[in-house]
């Protein structure tokens, strides 16, 4: 199991930041897009190489980005659900459940197998978020997972702070 790291903070979304692993060394940097329509992340790998790419999708009439790793394109769809949130990943259809008070996603298979768990915790340094990867390979999936997730609540605190001002 792979734990990575990434400071509370650093979900601005709007300047780049760093996933460090349980030594505190730097596994990945998210850099946004400087211009862009939408929201727009280019995760990199410590040698510099891109290994994910997560868009959001203007198009669509439901909050949806697409990440996109080795060429390969797939969705995070937010499925409604008040206190507990649930997001279907189309590449390999996976399905993140969440506990809204808590804070914390579950990751799993359509058989129902854990693929990750990410939780806020508190440490030294302050709150951050951690990610517990079951599979080492899916770490970078992982990360612009959570990503896509943030962007959507976002999203959606977005529009109903723009819904009250109405």
């Amino acid at each position: 199991m792979t734990k990575l790291y990434m400071r509370s903070k650093a979900f601005s979304l709007t300047t780049s930041f760093t996933v460090t692993d349980e030594f505190d060394e730097v596994r990945y940097t998210v850099k946004p897009a400087l211009i862009s329509m939408g929201r727009n992340l280019s995760i990199v790998d410590y040698n510099g190489n891109e290994v994910a790419h997560v868009r959001q999708k203007l198009v669509s009439m439901l909050n949806k980005y697409s990440i996109v790793i080795d060429g390969q394109e797939g969705f995070i769809k937010h499925k409604n659900f008040a206190f507990k949130p649930k997001y279907e990943y189309t590449a390999k259809d996976w399905l993140i459940t969440g506990k809204f008070l808590k804070q914390e996603y579950t990751f799993t298979d359509k058989d129902g197998n854990r693929i990750a768990f990410m939780h806020k915790k508190a440490m030294v340094f302050g709150e951050c978020v951690e990610f517990e990867i079951e599979d080492p390979s899916n770490e970078a999936e992982v990360v612009a997972i959570v990503l896509a997730i943030n962007c959507i609540i976002n999203d959606q605190k977005e529009e109903a702070r723009e819904d009250m001002s109405d």
